[in-house]
């Protein structure tokens, strides 16, 4: 099968933390492989992880685990931007929580992330664990807009 869509922007392109594979979206000539693709970065190996029409959008957030045996990424519906996460052949799918921007912890055990908050009318910065529990909020001020951990583990 060939992959096919348009060429992806560099920004489109997540790569593993070896740098040995690619993650993107791209569909198939007849449209119906629309989804989140992986290939090595020589151009071989390509293969559908997900479908997307119903939940991937421009532009494109997703990021590998520290380890690069996980991926995760942000979908977006019409009320709503959550972060899902699965293995890299397709297991364990499964919703982390709600956000818009995340970043892998170190040890690839949580995810910081902001997320807008209705009640409370702000964007917050939030950890949760890589399987959706125990989700806490860390800022006060309703002003996150990005977040990343340093090195030894501080978010």
């Amino acid at each position: 099968m060939r992959v096919h869509s348009r060429i992806p922007d560099p920004y489109d392109l997540v790569f593993s933390p070896d740098r040995a594979q690619v993650m993107f979206i791209a569909q198939t000539r007849n449209g119906t492989g629309a989804g989140l693709w992986m290939m090595k970065t020589d151009g071989s190996g390509a293969r559908k992880l997900i479908d997307w029409k119903w939940m991937m959008h421009y532009p494109f957030r997703a990021a590998w685990s520290p380890a690069g045996d996980r991926v995760a990424f942000v979908t977006l519906t019409e009320n709503a931007s959550a972060i899902y996460s699965m293995n890299l052949d397709g297991s364990d799918f499964h919703f982390v929580a709600y956000g818009d921007d995340f970043s892998w912890s170190p040890d690839g055990r949580q995810l910081a992330l902001t997320a807008y908050v209705p009640q409370r009318l702000g964007r917050y910065l939030q950890l949760v664990s890589i399987d959706g529990s125990n989700i806490r909020q860390i800022s006060s001020s309703g002003r996150a807009s990005a977040c990343a951990w340093s090195p030894d583990g501080k978010c």
